[in-house]
């Protein structure tokens, strides 16, 4: 049942090593073309990022200089332990790019990416979500125009049992992330009321 899936799914931002088997990334790219199209235009493209040594420099470019961030702005610039989003080391990252920075397109590709996200939770492999980034930025750094959103999918490494850990570059200390957290805790209480009543 959805409702059972979404109490027990965690963001995932720390990654174990195992290998996300083909056939399950099938199953959630044959569930991306089947996902619901405002007017059926789909007007964007879904690209994948493995563990290929091009995919890995996409993906470490991702974490160390585009998606962190600094006193609350992504890419904030100077001094200061930085936030990071350790979604987009996943073992296989999903991009959603366009040719349009429009509200349209972007509201089909929260359509699809939450699509996505459904079907890895339901064969049993591990999301997060990333949209801490600049489409046009990222866009030009893969040759597309636009680039909306990202979706971390792979295998969980264990829960630390802190809120955050630390992030270490050649043995200093540079940042934090959060640790792998159940978002089922956190409901919405801003959900139900009926207009008029």
């Amino acid at each position: 049942m959805l409702k059972d899936l979404l109490k027990t799914r965690v963001t995932t931002k720390w990654w174990s090593d195992k290998i996300v088997e083909s056939d399950k990334v099938e199953y959630v790219l044959d569930c991306i073309r089947r996902a619901p199209s405002k007017q059926l235009n789909y007007n964007y493209k879904v690209i994948i990022f493995d563990e290929s040594k091009r995919c890995k420099e996409i993906k470490n470019w991702l974490y160390w200089e585009h998606t962190y961030c600094l006193n609350k702005i992504r890419g904030g610039k100077g001094e200061g332990l930085k936030r990071f989003n350790g979604q987009v080391l996943a073992p296989i990252v999903i991009a959603w790019a366009s040719e349009k920075n429009d509200l349209e397109v972007i509201e089909d590709i929260m359509v699809s990416s939450t699509t996505a996200l459904l079907a890895a939770e339901e064969i049993g492999l591990d999301t997060g979500f990333n949209g801490c980034l600049e489409a046009k930025e990222l866009g030009q750094k893969i040759g597309e125009p636009y680039v909306h959103m990202l979706l971390g999918i792979g295998y969980s490494d264990n829960k630390s049992g802190d809120n955050i850990r630390k992030v270490y570059k050649d043995g200093v200390e540079v940042g934090w992330d959060l640790d792998n957290g159940a978002q089922g805790e956190c409901i919405n209480n801003n959900i139900g009321e009926y207009y008029g009543r």
